[in-house]
């Protein structure tokens, strides 16, 4: 089930590669990043809905606990 955290990982992640190292790194490689990162984690989403969808149990998963 670490694929649920995935979904909010992978655009989060973009956002910091480019935002920290985007003036150092070429415009294709922080436009590569800008789109794919959201792109893996909506396939991820739809992927997980399709599951879902099918018949499959609920999923959740926990990141943190108090």
């Amino acid at each position: 089930m670490a694929s649920l955290a995935l979904i909010a990982a992978l655009p989060l992640l973009g956002f910091l590669v480019n935002g920290l190292f985007g003036a150092r790194l070429p415009r294709r490689v922080v436009a590569l990043i800008g789109c794919v990162l959201p792109a893996l984690a909506f396939a991820i989403t739809v992927e997980l809905f399709m599951r879902l969808a099918s018949g499959a149990a609920a999923m959740s998963q926990t990141l943190y606990s108090w």
